[in-house]
């Protein structure tokens, strides 16, 4: 019988004193730490489904048909046309523009 419950607590253990020994005495990497960066590519709005707009916090299903429904055939020209959108504010222009591409 394997008993998978120490699988967990084991890969932990693991890796917590690898994390310490990457961290300086304040807590934070050094400088040249070869630690791969993650980086979350952009969707271009022009193709975003309704579930892709309603996974951002803020963008309910309302405010997702409106981005689809008033979209352009070859997408949004520029960031104002979105800006002018009903329900579009300040904080919900730069929530999109950091999650999708207008191209």
């Amino acid at each position: 019988m394997s008993d998978k419950r120490f699988v967990l607590p084991l890969l932990l253990a693991a890796a917590i004193p690898l994390t310490h020994a990457l961290r300086g005495q304040a807590g934070e990497l050094p400088p040249d730490a070869d630690i791969p960066a993650f980086s979350i590519s952009r969707l271009p709005l022009h193709t975003a489904t309704h579930e892709d707009l309603t996974d951002l916090p803020g963008i309910g299903t309302a405010l997702a048909d409106i981005i689809i429904a008033a979209r352009p055939p070859a997408g949004y020209a520029s960031w104002d046309e979105v800006d002018r959108l009903k329900g579009i504010g300040p904080a919900k222009l730069a929530l999109l523009q950091k999650h999708f591409t207008l191209r």
